[in-house]
């Protein structure tokens, strides 16, 4: 009996996915300045994956770690340092509505 070929996407797909459905509603609400620089969704890779569910699960642990993912991201590789940067302002939101968080408690 042959395989059949499976419906499920990979991780990868579904990553990618995730992302280009983002763009699409900051697209339609006239903000796109986060997925400029990531023309080409499809070179997003598995480290890139890795890296988005760290941020989503951990956003403290995935700023200690952005440096070294950032820097090994060849540079001609322009999505994915784009992506790079759209996390790094994803991490800094959380902190700054952190920061914001803790302004606004009663003393």
């Amino acid at each position: 009996m042959e395989n059949a070929p499976s419906n499920e996407s990979s991780p990868l797909e579904a990553f990618r996915a995730e992302i280009r459905e983002r763009a699409a509603a900051e697209a339609a609400v006239g903000k796109t300045g986060h997925f400029l620089d990531i023309p080409d969704i499809d070179q997003l890779t598995d480290e890139d994956r890795a890296m988005w569910e760290l941020v989503n699960a951990d956003w403290r642990e995935a700023a200690k770690k952005t440096h070294t993912y950032q820097n090994a991201i060849p540079k001609d590789l322009h999505s994915r340092r784009g992506f790079a940067a759209f996390i790094n302002n994803y991490i800094m939101d959380r902190q700054w509505a952190e920061i914001q968080a803790e302004k606004s408690k009663p003393e």
